[in-house]
């Protein structure tokens, strides 16, 4: 009988590790446009220049900022300082000559954001930035590096694709 209930515990932590309890969304840098061009000739080793004085942090809900997010000083926590309207800011895709890109640090799960609210991040690296563009298709790693005082984004890695368009 002992085992049993054991068994029905450990059976329930799994069905509720697999159920989503809170929305995802992407922790990520401000959204860039870049021109496709430069998109396509993207090598190891190239920087891209982002234009930020501090280090900002956004989350994205798909393509559409919700929420403008700090670190805080104590380790593994974000902190809600500003949201977006209820449309949000968004970047259409729809520009001939440039393409909206995410630099994403990874996804956090949290319920609807409010000012002022603490949100964990344990598993988030910052010394890993995905580069995306065309609905979340990764186009690149990179890392974050500083030139001339600002924040720029060096790349590690291209994932080369040559089937799909930018």
């Amino acid at each position: 009988m002992w085992m049993k209930g054991e068994t029905q515990a450990d059976r329930l932590e799994r069905l509720m590790m697999k159920r989503q309890v809170y929305p995802k969304y992407t922790l990520a840098l401000p959204l860039v446009e870049v021109k496709k061009s430069d998109i396509k000739r993207l090598q190891k080793g190239d920087i891209l220049l982002l234009g930020l004085d501090y280090f900002q942090l956004v989350l994205l809900d798909e393509q559409r900022i919700c929420a403008e997010v700090k670190l805080k000083h104590s380790e593994g926590e974000l902190e809600v300082i500003a949201l977006k309207d209820e449309e949000g800011e968004t970047c259409p895709d729809t520009n001939k000559k440039y393409r909206v890109l995410t630099l994403s640090f990874g996804t956090v799960e949290s319920r609807k954001p409010a000012v002022g609210q603490s949100i964990r991040i344990t598993d988030i690296r910052f010394d890993k930035l995905m580069i995306q563009a065309n609905n979340n298709r990764n186009i690149a790693e990179g890392s974050l590096v500083t030139v001339d005082n600002k924040l720029a984004v060096q790349i590690n890695e291209v994932k080369n694709d040559k089937n799909e368009k930018c």
